[in-house]
């Protein structure tokens, strides 16, 4: 996020250079949970890593990706305690799922910083390859009918 370089002047006269985000406006609550999951991750996932190494900024694209993925379905699970609980139900799932997308979300918004959605950060994917027939394959008469329905004759 780019800062304003022009001067901010307050009704006092004071002047500043510029305005920085208001972090003061975040739920302290969240940014503890957010905390928490992250702690929960360290435990899990960075066992044998030293204590400013993090296990989460080694990703690459796919792991960004699935990051999407968490961060949604824990969303979903979060609207479904939160639903089941006003319905009255006894909502037995005690994970933190409002911490846990936080925590994706950081994770997303760091690799967005670092470009990984940028088109040319994203390898294009493989051809697909054809399947290889073996000799035993190759003498099965119905799987050759199968093969030549599909345009894969090996003979």
């Amino acid at each position: 996020m780019d800062n304003q370089t022009t001067s901010v002047a307050y009704k006092t006269g004071t002047l500043r250079s510029e305005i920085k985000p208001r972090y003061r406006d975040i739920a302290t609550a969240f940014l503890r949970r957010i905390g928490l999951a992250f702690q929960e991750g360290s435990v899990k996932y960075e066992q044998n890593l030293k204590p400013w190494e993090k296990n989460w900024k080694t990703g690459d694209i796919v792991f960004a990706l699935d990051a999407i993925d968490h961060a949604v379905e824990h969303l979903l699970l979060y609207k479904d305690q939160i639903l089941d609980s006003c319905a009255g139900y006894d909502v037995e799932d005690s994970e933190d799922h409002l911490g846990h997308l936080g925590a994706n979300l950081s994770m997303l918004s760091q690799f967005e910083e670092w470009g990984f959605f940028q088109p040319e950060a994203i390898e294009p994917a493989p051809e697909p390859s054809e399947p290889s027939v073996t000799a035993e394959e190759k003498k099965d008469p119905i799987l050759t009918r199968i093969l030549n329905a599909f345009g894969k004759a090996t003979s």
